[in-house]
């Protein structure tokens, strides 16, 4: 909690040093894909990390300065400290095995963002009409009915495993049983990602977030046990707790501030 408490005053504590803040509050939803760190396996035939993604939310609050730089700390939450691995190989008559188990993490987040490119899509004759008729000054952005802004994003982030019935347990899985330890229930790790962010004249409509969030530290240890080819096996798996996110949000902005000078 002490740490979470930092993070917003941290955030707070950046506004005083701009001429003018727009603040938001941004629900997210999404999918991650839980990674696995590394591995020892007496077979040739296992290995680490697949394709397997799980729902995910998050609620961010932040805020633009007149610069073009974004700042936000939030709480995101989902299966995102996972051990995945996979053995066997169907293409050489094998049976073929995935195991993925995630766990509940709660990750409190800190993101900077920087625009890099703009861009319009699909011009409109008919704003084109209206401009022409007022004879003002408008933004290039008007004459389109889609505009997005591309931002650069990074970060860090101090994670929380939430206690499942599981650990310590033995557990089932295809040809074999696991059972996996929690080495580190509090974590740190580092976030970088894009951003891309579509409006339509200055009226941001939603957000697509791809990131990429690297534990700092072992989280996750696995014993796994399994046959192939009526043969017994055993294989190690660590997890750093890291993970890919793929996520749609959308800004709602409430308040816009200006320094007095």
């Amino acid at each position: 909690m002490r740490c979470r408490f930092t993070l917003l005053l941290i955030i707070s504590s950046l506004q005083f040093t701009f001429s003018q803040v727009n603040y938001f509050i941004a629900p997210k939803l999404g999918i991650a894909n839980p990674l696995s760190s590394s591995f020892q396996s007496d077979n040739e035939f296992f290995t680490i990390n697949a394709l397997n993604i799980s729902p995910t939310a998050g609620l961010s609050l932040g805020f633009i300065t007149s610069k073009g730089l974004c700042f936000n700390g939030g709480v995101h939450v989902g299966h995102t400290s996972g051990i995945v691995f996979k053995y066997g190989n169907a293409k050489r008559d094998l049976s073929e095995a995935r195991s993925v188990t995630g766990i509940n993490t709660i990750q409190s987040n800190i993101q900077v963002q920087k625009s890099l490119i703009r861009g319009n899509w699909f011009k409109s004759k008919k704003r084109e009409k209206l401009s022409n008729i007022k004879q003002v000054n408008i933004q290039n952005e008007f004459f389109y009915l889609f505009n997005f802004n591309v931002k650069a994003l990074g970060g860090f982030s101090y994670n929380h495993l939430v206690k499942h019935s599981e650990e310590d347990e033995v557990r089932k899985i295809f040809y074999g049983t696991m059972k996996y330890t929690v080495a580190n229930r509090n974590s740190f790790s580092l976030l970088t990602g894009f951003v891309c962010e579509f409006n339509s004249y200055n009226k941001r409509n939603f957000q697509l977030t791809v990131w990429y969030s690297q534990g700092l530290s072992t989280v996750l240890r696995a014993n796994v046990k399994y046959k192939l080819l009526n043969a017994d096996y055993s294989a190690n798996v660590t997890s750093r707790g890291s993970f890919f996110c793929v996520e749609l949000g959308y800004p709602i902005y409430f308040y816009k501030k200006e320094k007095q000078i």
